[in-house]
């Protein structure tokens, strides 16, 4: 084979150039002496990038990957030459490529491994006795690496070839015993005649029957094969408990590092998620000051334990208490939907000292409060006071007195004011609860309601007990009478 002079070789380089905001980075390879050099920069709104031309003058790569999302102005610098080189090919990959959790996976396989050696010595150790996929491709369970035991290896020949002998043979192998089959039944003159058969049993598969006798030579095959297939599961549990025990030796070390990597591995869960969401741990201070921008908090719940004996609002009531005695200036309290869970009345006026109480203290706490009580703004319920602030989502509707859902949008943004509706429930619920609540009101009865649905499935119920009370128990077909009643389950 004729030799290849090295610097006869051209030199490639490819290149890779990504931008988040206002950082770039770039990386390219060199396959001439294979160095793979990384940049990352800030560009301060030049369009031109003028390092990422100085850094294409230096490289002079023959190929440019980007991202499909790159923006418009870094992939014309990317394409421009000022006519003193050849331009470069810019190819562009879809962008899940230059993600981070790409890059850490292949930064992670790319880890050198300290003690190579004794790795390979613990993996062979293993992986020298067990072969996961040997089950799947020979059809049985056998699990045992072919050339670790040479008498394994010659049993499971002889059972692996079993089936090419048998269907020359005309005999059948049931895994204890051997036997001769026929189609049809011998009769007792021919059985007569053939001394050496006996009858052992027969099979019925569908619409047709096997019949199957032992003979002298069967019975041999039995004492030599018959019980060749539990031999094997035998041998390879009897190998495998080895493998176990030997493993087993390193059960303290090994159940200390399976510890340490799951505590590791979930630390790099949080970390990934927190790099790859950005999320930033707090800076706590002293002072009365909260200043938070697109966070993310997650919240506790104030009671860990909630007993069966107390109900819902009872609780509500017993947390926001809590919250009442010890909340301080500093204290960040996050108030939703309290009041609900009683009556109106009662709630809008629990909820309005609460809020009252807040905006008497001289140095309140921060609170947050979610309701969907708008009856406190009608009653009066609330005192005049500069420390309190009203907001509401926006939503867009053609006029303020439309309700109806279609004609509604919104917009999921926080501004000052006030809600004066509630918006997203249909015409049909509001008008189901307002005759409710009036018969509620005046101590009526609650007329049933007459849905279309619900009237078929009285006419269905009433005609159901009809026919029962219809029928002859004595003399009437109870199974006719079930698909009367029931047609849609036959």
């Amino acid at each position: 084979m004729e030799e290849v002079d090295e610097t006869d070789v051209e030199s490639q380089v490819y290149m890779a150039c990504i931008m988040h905001g206002q950082r770039v980075g770039i990386s390219y390879y060199d396959s001439s002496i294979c160095q793979l050099h990384v940049l990352e920069f800030w560009e301060d709104g030049n369009e031109d990038f003028p390092l990422v031309e100085m850094v294409k003058y230096q490289a002079q790569p023959c190929i440019i990957y980007t991202s499909t999302k790159c923006e418009q102005s870094l992939l014309a610098a990317l394409q421009n030459n000022d006519g003193n080189a050849e331009a470069p090919t810019v190819k562009l990959v879809k962008s899940s490529l230059f993600s981070y959790e790409q890059a850490w996976h292949r930064n992670w396989f790319l880890r050198p491994v300290l003690d190579l050696e004794k790795l390979n010595i613990r993996l062979d150790t293993v992986m020298g006795v067990i072969d996961v996929n040997r089950s799947k491709d020979k059809g049985y369970d056998t699990i045992v690496k072919d050339g670790f035991c040479g008498e394994l290896d010659e049993l499971r020949q002889i059972y692996e070839e079993l089936p090419e002998f048998l269907e020359e043979k005309l005999l059948q192998y049931f895994e204890v015993i051997f036997a001769i089959f026929n189609e049809e039944k011998l009769n007792d003159n021919i059985l007569e005649k053939l001394q050496d058969f006996e009858f052992a049993f027969s099979d019925e598969d569908g619409d047709s029957k096997k019949f199957f006798y032992r003979t002298a030579k069967t019975r041999e095959l039995d004492d030599l094969l018959g019980d060749i297939y539990h031999k094997i599961l035998d041998m390879e549990r009897a190998i495998t408990r080895d493998l176990v025990t030997h493993v087993l030796q390193f059960s303290d070390p090994l159940l200390k590092a399976v510890t340490f990597t799951a505590e590791l591995d979930c630390s790099l869960s949080l970390a990934l998620v927190a790099r790859q969401n950005n999320y930033v741990r707090p800076i706590l201070t002293s002072e009365s000051v909260l200043d938070i921008r697109n966070g993310r908090i997650f919240c506790a719940m104030g009671s860990k334990f909630m007993t069966a004996e107390q109900s819902t609002f009872m609780i509500d009531l017993q947390q926001v208490g809590m919250m009442l005695r010890h909340a301080s200036y500093q204290s960040l309290c996050l108030v939703d939907e309290f009041g609900k869970g009683t009556l109106s009345e009662d709630g809008v006026g629990l909820l309005g000292g609460t809020i009252n109480y807040f905006a008497s203290c001289d140095n309140p706490p921060k609170v947050m409060l979610s309701t969907h009580l708008s009856e406190i703004f009608e009653s009066g319920c609330l005192v005049e006071s500069s420390k309190i602030k009203y907001y509401t989502m926006s939503v867009l509707s053609p006029d303020d007195k439309c309700t109806d859902v279609e004609d509604i949008v919104f917009l999921y943004r926080l501004v000052p004011g006030r809600a004066h509706l509630s918006y997203g429930v249909s015409e049909e619920v509001v008008k189901r609860a307002a005759s409710v609540l009036i018969a509620t009101g005046d101590n009526k009865n609650v007329d049933r309601l007459l849905h279309e649905n619900i009237l078929a499935q009285d006419q269905q119920y009433k005609e159901a007990v009809e026919k029962m009370l219809a029928f002859d128990t004595s003399n009437g077909d109870l199974r006719l009478f079930f698909e009367d009643i029931f047609p849609s389950q036959h």
